[in-house]
């Protein structure tokens, strides 16, 4: 009985010195992939604000005030290579004079072509008393891991 417990211990052994090499080997064989999806997941967690620069040549937001009306300008302007530019987070800011915190008062969402330029020209009523600025990222994406974004905030204009 000690013979059989014995050889079994010893097979026990064998084999697991076995699952483990090859446990080793395999793991080697998997380092590459891992170290690309840890790449992959860094940009979509957004834990870099630009992947690449030059994709943006020119940007602007403009905010002027007509009685009660805001008039918003915006525009985002690429090279021809993108296949996505425009702004993300449009959105339109509002405080009162008193204040130094602003809230958002009108968002826009995200607005994009496809195409290499983006603009929009609108207007927006708005209750007097208060504030206003807009704010947004410029952005632009030439493919999935080349995207650039600038985070931008126009004038402040009193209503």
């Amino acid at each position: 009985m000690r013979r059989l417990v014995s050889l079994m211990l010893c097979v026990i052994m064998i084999l697991s010195c076995c699952i483990v090499q090859t446990s080793a080997v395999a793991e080697v064989n998997l380092k590459p992939y891992i170290a690309r999806t840890l790449v992959v997941n860094e940009v979509e967690m957004g834990k870099t604000e630009n992947r690449a620069s030059g994709l943006i040549t020119s940007y602007n937001l403009d905010l002027s005030v007509s009685g009660s009306t805001l008039n918003i300008r915006a525009g985002t302007y690429c090279i021809p290579d993108v296949v996505k530019c425009g702004f993300k987070n449009l959105v339109v800011q509002r405080r009162l004079a008193t204040s130094a915190t602003w809230s958002d008062y009108y968002d826009y969402g995200n607005l994009y072509n496809e195409t290499y330029g983006a603009s929009i020209t609108t207007t927006l009523v708005v209750p007097s008393g208060y504030q206003y600025r807009l704010s947004c990222k410029h952005y632009a994406k030439k493919s999935l891991l080349v995207t650039q974004s600038i985070a931008n905030t126009s004038n402040v204009v009193g209503v």
